[in-house]
Parts: structure tokens; C-alpha cells; sequence
């Protein structure tokens, strides 16, 4: 299986900023969700319903953050990217294949590494804050950067700038 990392509740500075950040998932809760339906092939029982936002999404697109939820169901879920969570929310359970299980409620972390496959159960709802990013060779970082750079200045770039949706009135 792949390596996951977990942090439980707290004092360090770290899960401090988790708790300013709960305490905004309030806020975020009014959000408008759109439909992000799980493939058919992944779901092993029931019919979960998920629902997305991307909230914030970096120039050269390489990085996203998305407020994600699901009703209950057990699939399995395939991470194309490396993905932090932050669990707002309810809860779920990660099944390993030896029957362990893993639940995450609010303020639990977890990170997910591109390729990794789970198998997740949510017996009721689950609300998360994932941070995406697509896996890249360090020595590439360098040339994407400056291609990025080249690519705004020339007015090319798909992104101009940092887009977000304000929490704040």
C-alpha cells in the first residue's frame, strides 16, 4: 500500500493553522458544489455522490486546491496527483487489504502520492480540502518555471495570475 502520512490532533503550529482552517470551513460550507461523480468502475457498494469546487488553482496549473464531499459508499479511489488532505467534516474510513482500517474525521491530515490506489468506505458524509499537485522531477522544476515565466510575458500563459474565491466579506 502506499505510504501515508497522518497527523491526529495537536499543540504544534502546524495543526494550529488546521484549526484557523476548520474554523473558516464554516464559511466555506456556503460554497456551491458542482456534481464530480465517482467512475462507475471505482464504486463497490452503494451510490455516493460527489460533489467539487476548485477553490484556488496555480498559474501554470500544476497546483489546485479543491473543497471535495461524498455521501456514504465504499469505492476505490485512484490519485492521479499528490494530494494533502485536510478533513473538514464527517468521516471516512481507509480499508487496507489485511481489514485495517483507518478513520479520518475533522482535523485529520493525510497525504496520498500520485499513483496510489485506496479503497475508502464513508458511512454517512465527508467534507475535505485537498491539496493537488502534479509530480515533477526536480530537475524539470527549474525549465517549467522559466517556460511559465516566458509563456505570461508573452501573454500565453492559460493563467495570468493566482485565481481564488474570497472567504472574507
Amino acid at each position: 500500500m502506499a505510504e501515508l502520512l497522518m497527523a491526529r490532533k495537536s499543540e504544534s503550529h502546524e495543526l494550529l493553522e488546521a484549526r484557523e482552517a476548520l474554523r473558516m470551513s464554516g464559511e466555506l460550507a456556503g460554497l456551491q458544489l458542482d456534481s464530480d461523480p465517482i467512475y462507475e468502475k471505482w464504486i463497490l457498494s452503494g451510490k455516493p455522490l460527489a460533489r467539487s469546487r476548485t477553490l484556488v488553482c496555480s498559474p501554470d496549473g500544476a497546483s489546485t486546491s479543491v473543497l471535495w464531499d461524498c455521501t456514504c459508499g465504499s469505492f476505490y479511489w485512484h490519485y492521479r496527483q499528490d494530494e494533502a488532505v485536510l478533513f473538514l467534516s464527517g468521516d471516512a474510513c481507509l480499508l487496507e487489504e489485511n481489514g485495517r482500517e483507518h478513520r479520518f474525521a475533522a482535523g485529520d491530515f493525510a497525504f496520498f502520492p500520485a499513483g496510489s490506489v485506496v479503497k475508502w468506505r464513508v458511512d454517512n458524509y465527508v467534507r475535505k480540502i485537498a491539496f493537488l499537485r502534479e509530480p515533477m522531477w526536480r530537475f524539470a522544476v527549474p525549465a517549467v518555471t522559466f517556460w511559465n515565466k516566458v509563456m505570461r510575458k508573452l501573454g500565453l500563459s492559460r493563467h495570468t495570475a493566482w485565481t481564488r474565491i474570497s472567504l472574507r466579506s
